[in-house]
């Protein structure tokens, strides 16, 4: 590097060039750059940057990266900002982020203060941060008014998926009352993933009642694959004798439901993931249905995921069914149906 009369190192003085720029991208280019190196001077450029760039979108950037550079007068920069309503609301927001970043009391106040802010940019922002908080659980009765009483659907949307980012079991009803009677299909689809994550049994019922009731197909898609998720036949020897039983008492209802979708669904794509969520269910009663289901299956991608989950349930009344399958047009069912016969095959050997 080549170093000037000043004791500067030119690379410094170009980009000090770029930033007096008429042009914005160039001054956005020069501040990416700037984040890469590490002069003396580079932390008070990018102060005076955020506090005076005529363009948004420069400050902000500039103020993301004095985060990332953990400048310790960052937050006073933030809360300057997130306190001044002549602000631009973007720039608001990427203050209220920028407290996520810095661990203290101080800072999750102010963001579970921005929870309750008229801009919902803002408020978004607050909610994506405010995980990152150790004690982020104290915000948690915020977030549940915002998941159910926000007029905005993003920050409801957000909302829920925060609470299944935290793991609250304690909003299990509310996120069930989102999936089943909020207007907007989007957080309807992320209040299932929460559950998901939740993975509590005692959800299933009202995982059944939105499958049969729902309209969207992402979300009936979704749907089904909590419950596979859910009631994994894997997962319910990781549980307690209780917990084992009401398993059962789940799965059969489950596999009814899933079942009827699966023959009647008029969406490939939620077809499939009910043949994939049995066979994670593993449920032996049904197996008529899986054979019709076979039957009368006309999308290629369906009867593949049918075939792999009548060879993980194991049944050898499948086997006939499965040996037609060999004879099908789509290589892939073919290779899934001879794969599944081995596992039937195995399976008996051993028992």
């Amino acid at each position: 590097m080549v170093i000037n009369k000043n004791n500067k190192p030119s690379d410094l003085q170009t980009l000090q060039e770029r930033l007096k720029s008429n042009s914005s991208n160039d001054r956005f280019d020069a501040v990416i750059q700037l984040g890469k190196l590490n002069f003396q001077e580079t932390s008070d450029i990018l102060k005076q940057l955020v506090l005076s760039d005529p363009e948004t979108i420069v400050r902000e950037l500039a103020l993301i990266t004095l985060a990332k550079k953990i400048e310790p007068t960052v937050f006073d920069i933030a809360k300057k900002i997130f306190y001044n309503p002549s602000e631009q609301p973007i720039l608001r927001a990427r203050a209220t982020w920028v407290f996520s970043q810095i661990q203290s009391k101080q800072a999750l106040n102010l963001a579970k203060e921005a929870l309750n802010d008229r801009n919902k940019e803002v408020v978004y922002w607050a909610l994506v941060g405010i995980i990152a908080f150790e004690n982020a659980s104290e915000a948690i009765p915020e977030i549940r008014k915002l998941a159910v009483n926000s007029r905005h659907s993003i920050i409801r949307q957000t909302a829920v998926w925060t609470l299944g980012r935290m793991c609250d079991n304690k909003s299990k009803e509310l996120l069930e009352d989102r999936m089943l009677v909020d207007t907007v299909p989007i957080v309807r689809l992320i209040s299932t993933w929460a559950l998901r994550k939740l993975n509590n049994l005692e959800s299933i019922p009202s995982l059944n009642n939105a499958m049969t009731k729902e309209t969207n197909e992402l979300t009936r898609r979704e749907i089904a694959f909590t419950i596979g998720n859910i009631l994994d036949f894997e997962k319910q020897f990781e549980r307690s004798k209780e917990q084992q039983s009401l398993f059962r008492e789940m799965q059969d209802i489950a596999a009814r439901v899933l079942t009827r979708a699966l023959l009647r669904d008029t969406s490939y794509m939620v077809r499939r993931m009910c043949a994939e969520s049995l066979g994670k269910i593993r449920y032996k009663g049904l197996l008529d249905k899986l054979i019709e289901a076979l039957t009368t299956e006309t999308n290629q991608f369906v009867r593949k995921e049918i075939v792999n989950t009548l060879g993980t349930i194991g049944d050898p009344q499948a086997l006939d069914i499965l040996k037609k399958a060999t004879r099908s047009h789509y290589k892939t069912i073919v290779e899934a149906a001879k794969e599944a016969i081995k596992k039937i095959e195995k399976s008996n050997e051993w028992n």
